[in-house]
């Protein structure tokens, strides 16, 4: 598991005493991205992994909201409507859209106004990030490249963008991070190996791994956000 810190400054003692009442929303998508690299464009493979049984919007969520609880900060279950959510994400994930901020100021409008209307003074979002190395915005996925001479390794990936918003005054207080670099799990398999099996099924080795970082990931942004003290090593 590889793990390196990045984010903006930290929310200081008062603002964070001020930040209550927080709600999450994730982008995360059901299809999951397991993609091979090979020495050529003809190598090259991909397949989307439906992984709605694993419930890692929950899984991350479910993290948050303990991270949140230990804080001594009150959790709000907000419930958005997915469907928008979903739309956005596949919608959102265009060029035209990333370049001129359209679709995710009119969701972010939306998230806002629905979580004050539900209580939550603060929301985080949480949305896949673009990666020069890992095209595929779906906030995680499974990896492996094998160029001329090398037999590769499969690795699950975490890729995603964290803001934390005041809903009240629509502003954003802290926004960080976590991209594969920072957050990855190497498996041990060579690239071959997932010829073996079922896509689905060879995905399914990698649950557990993609759990716990989902879960390490919400520990890291609330203590790079200030919210939750850093442990010291």
């Amino acid at each position: 598991l590889a793990l390196v810190g990045c984010a903006n400054a930290p929310l200081n003692e008062s603002e964070k005493a001020a930040v209550n009442n927080i709600a999450v929303v994730t982008f995360f998508g059901d299809e999951m991205p397991m993609t091979q690299l090979g020495a050529t464009v003809f190598q090259n493979e991909k397949t989307d992994i439906n992984v709605s049984q694993w419930k890692l919007r929950q899984t991350f969520r479910d993290a948050m909201m303990n991270e949140t609880k230990k804080n001594g900060k009150v959790y709000i279950e907000v419930n958005f409507d997915r469907k928008r959510v979903a739309e956005a994400l596949k919608v959102g994930n265009t060029t035209k859209n990333r370049l001129l901020n359209q679709q995710e100021n009119e969701m972010n409008d939306y998230l806002l106004k629905t979580a004050a209307a539900g209580g939550a003074q603060y929301l985080w979002i949480i949305r896949p990030s673009p990666h020069p190395y890992y095209p595929e915005q779906t906030g995680y996925g499974l990896f492996c490249r094998a160029p001329v001479g090398s037999p590769g390794e499969w690795h699950s990936y975490l890729s995603f963008h964290a803001a934390l918003w005041d809903t009240t005054k629509e502003i954003k207080i802290y926004q960080g991070g976590i991209n594969p670099e920072m957050m990855k799990t190497l498996s041990g398999k060579v690239c071959r190996e997932s010829s073996k099996s079922k896509p689905a099924r060879f995905a399914e080795l990698f649950k557990a791994d993609m759990i716990k970082m989902l879960q390490r990931s919400a520990v890291l942004l609330n203590q790079w956000s200030g919210m939750s003290p850093k442990v010291q090593n």
